[in-house]
């Protein structure tokens, strides 16, 4: 906002394009939104923490090619609690 440098917020901001409110906001803080947000938790716990490493990794890598369907079809039947199938739909 170079505007800013000579102008009063409000007629900066009409210059550039913006509202007086926004051209206010940029002046209390700078940083670009991107920079302002945290990095958003996880929201429900992981359905593969439980079978992620003793058998998915496995399979991948004696497999790397290994579609999503057979992995999860070749888990042990009490791993899939919160892991829906298509043929369970």
């Amino acid at each position: 906002m170079s505007l800013r440098r000579t102008h009063s917020p409000a007629v900066a901001g009409a210059k550039a394009g913006f509202s007086t409110s926004a051209a206010y906001r940029f002046e209390k803080d700078p940083r670009l939104p991107t920079q302002k947000k945290s990095p958003r938790e996880r929201r429900r716990a992981d359905p593969f923490a439980d079978v992620w490493e003793n058998d998915v990794l496995p399979m991948l890598k004696a497999a790397p090619g290994l579609r999503p369907i057979s992995v999860s079809r070749n888990l042990p039947p009490a791993s899939g609690a919160g892991i829906r199938d298509a043929a369970d739909a």
